[in-house]
């Protein structure tokens, strides 16, 4: 099974890495890593002071950030003349949308009525309300074979 690997290449003429040429490889038999040039990794200073305070153990402390003006997110203002709960429940819908809505909900309401003569000893059908809080995946299904 032939792999395709990318070897990188430098020009003999070039001193940095911007001329780098990526050429892709095929061989039969495994090569093993010794064939990829990989850059090296710059060591990170460990006298830094977020380094410090992690080998210190006091990571209660923060390091000290100092922003400029035009750095910060501006937050917009807050439009409180909209109370959201004075927004009717209809609002921007398709009718619809509004008379399926209402279909399921009194079908809904004489499902629980069924519910509650074929079962008097549960509570939850008195309400439909509760009833459909209360409601499992089972009640559910049934419901919509009900409806059916």
């Amino acid at each position: 099974m032939k792999r395709s690997r990318r070897q990188r290449t430098r020009k003999p003429e070039s001193d940095s890495g911007e001329d780098d040429i990526i050429a892709a490889t095929s061989s039969d038999s495994e090569q093993g890593d010794a064939t990829y040039e990989t850059d090296l990794t710059e060591l990170e200073d460990v006298s830094s002071p977020r380094k410090r305070l992690r080998h210190e153990g006091n990571l209660a402390l923060e390091p000290e950030v100092s922003y400029d003006a035009g750095e910060l997110y501006e937050d917009p203002l807050d439009e409180g003349g909209v109370d959201l709960s004075e927004i009717p429940e209809d609002f921007d819908k398709a009718p619809g949308t509004i008379e399926r809505r209402e279909r399921i909900e009194s079908r809904w309401k004489r499902y629980c009525v069924s519910q509650v003569r074929n079962r008097p000893n549960e509570p939850k059908w008195r309400e439909a309300e509760e009833a459909l809080r209360q409601a499992s995946n089972n009640n559910i299904y049934r419901f919509l074979r009900w409806c059916l």
